[in-house]
């Protein structure tokens, strides 16, 4: 059996910025999905889409945001709603970022908030893009051109994502908590920070 109908798919890119992981975590319902085969057979289908490195695909518009000292390693799905299961992932890649300036923080971020028609702080969600490259700043604001990009990347990610082989159509979602009456909200439009962000992440010491 493969991925059903109405289940919630999450797709995850994991990359390396001097030895940090970072993540871009989206989620997706699943409109339709006429495979026959398994639900492994689905996941793989899932992440060879997310993985085309082509013109105009969320990964080549990710990419041109990031900078070149950061390297995406693995695109991981996985089914998390109504039942969370197994995770696939493909963690051979090195890629990086197409950004022609590095980053010299890894702290900094620009963000995007995508939006449902779903009123208060439950119908919106922010994702951090990051490390933000240094060519990317005008002071404390962001870049015209980055910002272009970065509309770019926003649009892409709130269109639907059709895999023609199997036939499956995909809707972004904001995830809802476990037990949540409705599982997840689909997401209508996107708006743009104008500032950068400082992203709060744990940092653990070793022998401290």
């Amino acid at each position: 059996m493969g991925v059903l109908p109405n289940s919630v798919v999450q797709v995850t890119y994991k990359g390396l910025y001097e030895n940090n992981v970072m993540m871009m975590v989206l989620n997706y319902k699943v409109l339709s999905n006429d495979s026959a085969v398994s639900y492994l057979s689905d996941l793989n289908s899932i992440i060879t889409k997310f993985a085309d490195t082509a013109a105009g695909t969320i990964l080549t518009l990710y990419r041109a945001l990031l900078p070149a000292n950061y390297t995406i390693t693995t695109i991981r799905a996985q089914q998390v709603r109504p039942t969370r299961q197994l995770f696939m992932e493909d963690s051979g890649l090195a890629l990086l970022g197409m950004h022609a300036t590095e980053a010299a923080s890894g702290n900094l971020a620009a963000t995007i908030t995508r939006v449902s028609l779903a009123a208060g702080r439950k119908g919106v969600s922010t994702l951090h893009v990051g490390p933000l490259p240094d060519g990317a700043k005008d002071y404390g604001s962001l870049d015209p051109t980055y910002k272009a990009a970065m509309a770019s990347l926003a649009q892409a990610l709130i269109n639907d994502v059709v895999i023609a082989a199997p036939s499956m159509v995909l809707a972004a979602q904001i995830l809802h908590p476990v037990g949540a009456a409705v599982p997840s909200t689909q997401i209508e439009t996107y708006r743009l920070g104008d500032t950068i962000r400082t992203m709060r992440r744990r940092t653990l010491g070793v022998g401290i």
